[in-house]
């Protein structure tokens, strides 16, 4: 893992993400994992070179599922904080076929690659530069990959949630868990006859103003987010790997320095430039609707 340069996880990273937003999902997903394993196979690296899979607790793999339910409630009220369109809910309706495939390539391919590429490769090789650059880096290009505006600041907060329980359990599967349960969960709470209840709920929280009622959806989800960090305190203490005992943030920023290996160059600079541009357009074209 040694011989891997930042240098190069950068070149891989401006060269995956543009491609990816040029093919539609489960395409993009598989561009992703081939470019992983070329790259990998390039420099004579096998995924467990750089990967931790660490056995894990029965009662981790459970609270994690609840960390994912949590988090797919947060996404579930973040999205009607920008679109207010009630009515729409509960009508999607899945096929047994649709329901299949949803949950091979949503709840079980699409998190492994995105797990594989933002978790194991990302953020195993950013860490270099200390635990706190390497989750939030991870976290802001997890984000980007989505292109969705209205989501970037949430799915940024997923990121951190799946970064921070990798550190923690230094078990690859468990962000996987996660991953595929906020997917499979956010499905199942849209669909009938959950999406009764809910919606229901929703007219009650509306009113009449608008703006009140984003205040209240704001408050539900700050409310989530400090449930499952309290989960993820729990199962930090369950591990008994308290990433953050004994430690200033200017360790966990820089534990391990290297001045001839900067974490910023040309290639990561494109990458935020191609990626925003990316972004701004898709905003654009989609004419967001903030009401």
């Amino acid at each position: 893992m040694d011989k891997i340069k930042i240098r190069n996880i950068n070149l891989l990273l401006m060269i995956v993400l543009p491609l990816t937003f040029l093919m539609v999902s489960p395409l993009s997903h598989v561009l992703m994992f081939i470019a992983i394993q070329v790259w990998a196979r390039r420099n004579d690296m096998k995924l467990r070179d750089f990967l931790y899979f660490n056995k894990t607790k029965a009662s981790i793999v459970l609270l994690s599922i609840l960390i994912g339910a949590l988090l797919a409630f947060m996404n579930f009220f973040n999205h009607f904080y920008f679109r207010v369109d009630i009515d729409f809910l509960g009508k999607s309706q899945l096929s047994s076929l649709s329901a299949f495939w949803f949950l091979l390539i949503f709840c079980i391919f699409g998190p492994i690659v995105e797990e594989l590429f933002f978790r194991g490769l990302l953020y195993n090789f950013y860490k270099k530069k200390g635990i706190l650059t390497a989750v939030i880096l991870s976290s802001v290009f997890f984000s980007i990959f989505h292109y969705d505006l209205h989501r970037i600041i949430l799915i940024f907060i997923m990121g951190v949630f799946l970064a921070l329980l990798y550190e923690i359990t230094q078990c690859f599967w468990i962000p996987v868990i996660v991953h595929g349960s906020i997917n499979g969960i956010h499905t199942l709470i849209v669909l009938q006859p959950i999406a009764g209840f809910l919606k229901e709920f929703l007219y009650w929280l509306h009113g009449d103003n608008v703006w009140l009622f984003r205040i209240k959806l704001l408050l539900i989800s700050i409310v989530l987010f400090m449930l499952a960090m309290s989960v993820v305190f729990l199962i930090m203490r369950i591990c008994g790997n308290n990433i953050f005992e004994g430690r200033k943030i200017k360790d966990l920023i820089s534990i391990s320095k290297n001045d001839d290996e900067p974490l910023i160059d040309r290639n990561l600079i494109l990458v935020f430039v191609i990626c925003i541009i990316l972004i701004v357009s898709v905003a654009f074209s989609s004419k967001l609707d903030w009401y």
